[in-house]
């Protein structure tokens, strides 16, 4: 009984590490979308803006090279959707947060339903992962 019951422990902290390591991932994954979907959106924002106190000042080319840019910055986000990603990544991170926490509640506990506890911890670490955002 007490060499199951370290099996058991075993596979929950194991099980432990694996969402702490998911969670660093989509975390940083968070981070990265976030920068780059700031570095896009800024630029589009303060070149039109840019353009319209330039527009008489400047030559008919250089306003559109700056009008292209900005097409293609606003482009570039919206086909990337990084912001939509750094929301997803961000979300995956609570939720694997989430399901490390509860499975250290469980740790805690002495009288648990293991083989159930085993399932159920599995299903739920495979299915977050599987619906998890990769980018």
């Amino acid at each position: 009984m007490m060499e199951e019951n370290d099996i058991f422990t075993d596979y929950l902290k194991d099980m432990i590490k694996k969402c702490m390591r998911e969670l660093k991932r989509q975390n940083r994954l968070f981070y990265i979308n976030k920068i780059t979907n700031s570095i896009l959106v800024v630029p589009s924002i303060l070149l039109p803006i840019i353009i319209s106190v330039l527009e008489k000042k400047v030559s008919v080319d250089i306003l559109n090279g700056l009008l292209i840019t900005t097409s293609a910055l606003t482009s570039i986000m919206s086909f990337f959707k990084f912001g939509e990603k750094a929301t997803n990544n961000s979300r995956y991170c609570g939720k694997f947060q989430e399901l490390q926490l509860e499975i250290e509640s469980e740790l805690i506990k002495k009288d648990v339903i293991q083989d159930v506890l085993i399932q159920k911890y599995t299903d739920d670490f495979n299915h977050l992962i599987s619906t998890s955002p990769d980018c």
